[in-house]
């Protein structure tokens, strides 16, 4: 240890060197801080939404026990009939604008209408007896039967609207054994397969009245399906459309002349009429939440509960927890760190003269411009060269050494020399060379016999050393070799 601290003095740590090395690493100190925000924004969304599950349950607390008969003694039965009449409205103008979203008949475009026409003949052996059988098979065409009938053959939701019966312009009398069919759709292939569908009705139909009935006869005797403009589907559109904008009018008038606590105690009348009506609750809710959102002053008592969201607060916790976290743990291992680096000086460490620092060329990467901005802070004091200009000075402070001691033979010594540092050796040798100077390159001369027993046959040496790569004590370790084989050191490069 004491010849150690005799070849090598106290190697200081800069706090400029520390806050330098930490901005080096701001890639890995951004993606900590992005991890840290999102954990701990994940994680206050967690939070909130169990607080406002909290503040919920609560809600349905205070309501079960009497929020609504609270608000029933502080309003009049005269104000009590007025949020009747806006629940009302608003019920009918949903129910009008459910129907409209969601009835077959009204997505049907009027002025391209698929339209099915099926002429029956049923025929017995009795013309009144016929007639009526005719009644019957009308009704049974139009009723609720039927429609489930087709919805289940053609897979549809809906066909109200879409099934109806021509009346004839003649006398029943004259011709009472007719039975005419209309069906119309906006899909072609869908309208052909409500037809098939009626006509299948027909025949099932058919069997079991005559059981019923009496032995009769009934014969499709035409068939035909075109496109065609229907004014009634359109006159139907246009009344359902009037009827919404009249019935929405109306609820919005209503609503609109509520006070606050009429508006409050609409509110909790809505959602118990909505919890009563289960069946039909679906149509309303599509609507519900709509008006809402459009009108602030009258949103749910629930809307203004806060809604889960992350908290900027946690979220910048975290971001600087990790960003610390991964600073500490780059001082820590800037600190033990036992490998020399670019900015040491061996001149002030082992009393060895520095002979010249060679660059290496950043590497393009994203935002490269951040990272030659770190190595201009970590340079502030120093004037900084190229990679090939700092090899150049090198070699010609290896050169002038060599020239004021009249010398034409060297060692280019090092331990750990990596790809590059044992290629710009080579370059320094190949240069040399042309100053009629031979050079000789030993790497590991610690740790490979043969190096160690050429430096032998060596009388000056210039060390060569990689930043990153060769540890202070192998330096130490060297300058003791040279000095036991009486070996005198000129001065040393370090390599980036």
């Amino acid at each position: 240890m004491d010849r150690e601290n005799t070849m090598m003095e106290e190697r200081q740590v800069s706090l400029w060197d520390l806050m330098v090395e930490i901005l080096s690493h701001w890639r890995v100190l951004l993606i900590a801080m992005l991890i840290g925000g999102i954990s701990f924004g994940g994680f206050s969304y967690v939070r909130s939404i169990q607080n406002v599950n909290t503040q919920r349950a609560l809600l349905n607390e205070q309501e079960e026990k009497g929020a609504v008969s609270v608000l029933e003694e502080k309003l009049s039965k005269e104000q009590k009939n007025s949020v009747s009449t806006a629940i009302l409205y608003r019920r009918l103008y949903e129910e009008k604008l459910a129907y409209r979203q969601n009835s077959a008949l009204m997505q049907i475009d009027p002025f391209h209408v698929q339209r099915a026409e099926l002429t029956f003949w049923v025929e017995s052996d009795d013309l009144k007896r016929t007639y009526n059988i005719q009644k019957v098979y009308e009704d049974n065409l139009v009723d609720i039967a039927a429609c489930d009938y087709v919805k289940a053959q053609c897979n549809i939701d809906d066909v109200e609207g879409l099934i109806f019966l021509e009346q004839p312009t003649y006398d029943h009398q004259q011709e009472s054994n007719i039975v005419r069919v209309q069906l119309v759709h906006g899909d072609t292939e869908t309208c052909h397969a409500m037809a098939d569908a009626i006509v299948q009705y027909v025949e099932q139909l058919h069997s079991k009245l005559s059981d019923c009935i009496g032995e009769h006869d009934i014969v499709l005797l035409r068939r035909s399906q075109g496109e065609t403009v229907n004014t009634y589907i359109l006159s139907q559109q246009q009344n359902s459309a009037m009827e919404i904008l009249a019935a929405e009018g109306n609820y919005i008038r209503a609503k609109n002349a509520l006070s606050d606590a009429e508006l409050q105690y609409y509110e909790y009348m809505w959602e118990a009429a909505k919890a009563e009506n289960s069946a039909a609750g679906s149509a309303l809710r599509g609507k519900a939440g709509d008006d809402t959102d459009n009108n602030p002053k009258t949103q749910n008592t629930a809307e203004h509960i806060m809604r889960p969201r992350p908290s900027s607060k946690y979220i910048i916790l975290g971001m600087i927890l990790f960003g610390a976290t991964v600073a500490f743990g780059i001082l820590v291992l800037y600190i033990m760190n036992n490998r020399i680096r670019s900015t040491d000086n061996l001149q002030q460490l082992y009393h060895i003269s520095q002979l010249g620092l060679i660059t290496s060329t950043p590497k393009k990467r994203i935002f490269s411009v951040l990272d030659r901005w770190v190595v201009r802070l970590r340079y502030h004091c120093q004037r900084r060269f190229g990679s090939e200009e700092s090899l150049n000075l090198a070699t010609v402070s290896i050169k002038m050494v060599l020239q004021k001691r009249n010398l034409n033979h060297i060692c280019l010594a090092g331990c750990d020399l990596t790809r590059r540092a044992q290629a710009l050796c080579e370059q320094i040798r190949d240069r040399l060379k042309e100053e009629n100077i031979t050079v000789e390159i030993l790497n590991n001369v610690l740790y490979d016999a043969e190096a160690m027993e050429k430096l032998q046959e060596m009388d000056y040496v210039v060390l060569v050393e990689t930043a990153g790569a060769t540890l202070y004590d192998e330096i130490v370790e060297e300058l003791c070799l040279l000095s036991r084989q009486n070996i005198q050191v000129l001065g040393g490069v370090i390599v980036e």
